[in-house]
């Protein structure tokens, strides 16, 4: 049931003389020709309400019933409830059709999300290309914080209010299952850090009278011109560098967003002792460790790459750090070395972490992706969870 305001803002106004004139075709045409001349003045001064409701004034009208269009279509009588609501709808998409061709997205929405008909926006807003002089923040609302294209709303937040920006909104977003919408938000922001680092680096060299070749990436610019970082100099702000290349980490799927990333880690290596960052294990290095950790998901030097993860695990488990662990486990459940994830995580995950949520699969969920039940049976009795070790032991004997 679709409950309309029982008040319909009347703004911009209607220019006095429309009065007169309504009367006047009321008067001489009849009420379905008045309501006609409202919905052309309406739409002449551009107030998307007015023109809704008046849209309904003309179908009440036709129909007999009282003209007045606020109120639910349930205080109808019975026989118009049904014809109502579509009315109601004919009037919303039309109005709501005719904001998004002038331009209007944000009272658009106010129609097709009363109706429930995100779609309709998500392709206005796929189609939409802002003007330099656009106000696009109400845009950005629809698109990204009521989820209706939130990826068209994450480019036209970096695209206009800058990456700073688009780090923090990445930051706040509850991406939840949402995987693919996490890929492209990470994708995004590695490219437009990359370019803006590219073009930096070139920029720096252009003020020393020198022209590099145009295919060469940022790495090679580094290798090439080693000088072009100095000890207390910096290209791009260290803070965005550091902070995508954390959420870099979150990336599930491979491409060109990994050597993105891999040149930035080699840019942030050869930055002065005063940019460096010293983390936790296993990325108490970050620069170096993200490159290793990289590099493993590019395929170059897996098994020696492994090893320098592995090798942080004992250590920082033995003083309660399950993280290398943990992010042990997800490189390995990356590289489809499933059951590899299960040993290490038996090994040094079996009672979680009481401090904080796993960043990684629990042992229970990893045998199940494995199918091992004998471990799982294992695990929940050293858990003490009876529930777990019966279950475990049922499904085993239908085998």
């Amino acid at each position: 049931m679709i409950d309309l305001d029982t008040e319909a803002p009347a703004k911009p106004r209607l220019p006095a003389e429309i009065y007169s004139q309504l009367r006047h075709t009321l008067e001489s045409q009849g009420p379905v020709a008045a309501a006609e001349a409202l919905c052309q003045a309406v739409r002449d001064i551009g107030d998307p309400t007015a023109y809704f409701y008046a849209m309904l004034v003309k179908k009440r009208v036709e129909w007999g019933i009282s003209a007045f269009p606020a109120g639910p279509a349930a205080s109808l009588p019975d026989r118009w409830q049904d014809a109502y609501e579509d009315a109601i709808r004919e009037a919303g998409r039309a109005v709501g059709q005719w904001c998004i061709e002038r331009g209007n997205l944000s009272a658009a929405w106010q129609f097709f999300h009363m109706l429930g008909e995100p779609m309709r926006m998500r392709d206005a807003l796929e189609a939409y290309q802002p003007r330099d002089d656009d106000d696009v923040a109400a845009v950005i609302e629809i698109a990204w914080n009521q989820g209706v294209h939130p990826k068209k709303g994450f480019d036209l937040i970096l695209q206009r209010n800058g990456i700073c920006n688009a780090i923090t909104m990445y930051s706040y977003k509850n991406f939840g299952d949402d995987r693919d919408l996490q890929n492209y938000c990470i994708r995004q922001l590695l490219r437009h850090l990359y370019d803006q680092l590219r073009e930096r680096l070139c920029s720096d060299l252009a003020s020393r009278g020198i022209e590099p070749a145009p295919e060469l990436g940022v790495e090679a610019l580094l290798l090439a011109y080693p000088d072009l970082v100095g000890e207390d100099s910096y290209h791009i702000d260290t803070s965005h560098l550091s902070s995508v290349l954390r959420f870099a980490l979150h990336l599930s799927s491979g491409g060109e967003e990994l050597q993105w990333a891999r040149e930035l880690c080699a840019y942030g290596q050869r930055l002065g002792s005063t940019f460096q960052l010293q983390e936790d294990p296993p990325f108490e290095r970050p620069y170096f460790d993200w490159r290793c950790y990289f590099d493993l998901l590019a395929g170059v030097q897996v098994e020696e790459n492994l090893l320098h993860f592995r090798a942080k695990i004992a250590a920082s488990s033995a003083e309660g750090n399950t993280l290398p662990a943990e992010v042990m486990v997800n490189l390995l459940l990356k590289l489809q070395r499933e059951t590899e994830a299960l040993h290490l995580a038996r090994e040094y995950l079996i009672e979680g972490n009481p401090y904080r949520p796993l960043t990684c699969p629990d042992v229970y969920e990893l045998c199940h992706r494995v199918n091992d039940l004998a471990t799982l049976s294992e695990v929940a009795q050293a858990r003490g969870d009876g529930v777990s070790y019966l279950a475990s032991l049922i499904e085993m004997r239908k085998k």
